[in-house]
């Protein structure tokens, strides 16, 4: 008698999931345009082909609709480069709460310190968990090597 039960708990299991997935999970929309559907270059022979006509964008991406207001005109914006963006000068940004302090900089977001203001050292300070070496270039948690 259990195994019956068992047998009917995981049809209905299945048939609850088969339900849901039916009725809730939305299909993704099918790829158009040349280059799209399966072939020897696949999807991206789209994306890298250059732009033929001396108006076209840089990116060679065509313009995405920028959604207005009922009524309004939508106006036609190019795709935002992928260039890389730096900083002037190094800057630290600081968080602080009432269980730690770290230090972070913007040259390769970097944790420089990271403080625990519950848990003390020898000396009574907060205890630091990244270690500090005043002698020699030390590897920074969050750091990449070359």
């Amino acid at each position: 008698m259990d195994t019956k039960r068992l047998i009917l708990a995981i049809v209905l299991s299945f048939a609850v999931l088969f339900l849901y997935q039916l009725v809730f999970v939305k299909k993704a929309p099918e790829p158009q345009g040349p280059g799209a559907g399966p072939g020897p270059l696949g999807p991206q022979a789209a994306t890298t082909a250059s732009p033929t006509s001396p108006g076209a964008n840089p990116g060679g991406a065509p313009p995405t609709a920028v959604p207005q207001a009922a009524g309004e005109k939508t106006a036609a914006v190019p795709p935002q480069s992928n260039a890389a963006v730096s900083a002037l000068a190094e800057t630290k940004v600081t968080v602080s709460t009432s269980l730690y302090r770290a230090v972070w900089t913007n040259k390769g977001a970097v944790l420089e310190s990271y403080r625990l203001r519950n848990h003390k050292d020898e000396k009574k300070e907060d205890f630091e968990v990244v270690p500090v070496n005043q002698g020699q270039a030390a590897v920074l948690p969050f750091a990449l090597l070359e």
